[in-house]
């Protein structure tokens, strides 16, 4: 598409949430501070950073810790309009300017038989909130 070359370079920071943190301050600390950790590895570069996060009434979904938190943290989702949260962060020669998009989605219910269908697949066990959609692309 725009063919512009880069790299990856997973940052090395802790990703809990502070106590007290609210969603919305949380995810744009982790985008800001994932860009301050990747500056320091690539001097001169332009560096995109991002997080993203669920939240559902104040309580912040983090990455599941096992397929079975994964199973429960679905369970609380379905059915209910939660937020998801994404911020990103661009650095460059000491600037670094940040954005925060919210959504707010609701999914179905699901009996626990398919919620366990769908963490055996392991996509759900590196994303916030323990799950991710797919859009289609329109031909």
């Amino acid at each position: 598409m725009l063919r512009i070359s880069f790299r990856i370079i997973p940052p090395d920071v802790d990703e809990h949430v502070l106590a007290g943190e609210q969603a919305d301050a949380y995810v744009t600390r982790l985008s800001r501070v994932k860009a301050q950790a990747v500056v320091a590895l690539a001097p001169g570069e332009v560096i995109l950073a991002a997080d993203t996060t669920v939240a559902l009434r104040g309580r912040i979904f983090e990455k599941p810790t096992s397929p079975q938190n994964a199973v429960e943290m679905l369970e609380q989702l379905q059915g209910q309009t939660h937020k998801v949260l994404t911020a990103v962060a661009v650095a460059e020669n000491g600037r670094l300017e940040q954005a925060l998009d919210v959504t707010r989605v609701t999914f179905r219910r699901a009996d626990r038989a398919t919620l366990e269908e769908y963490v055996a697949t392991g996509e759900p066990l590196d994303k916030a909130g323990a799950y991710a959609f797919r859009t289609r692309r329109s031909r």
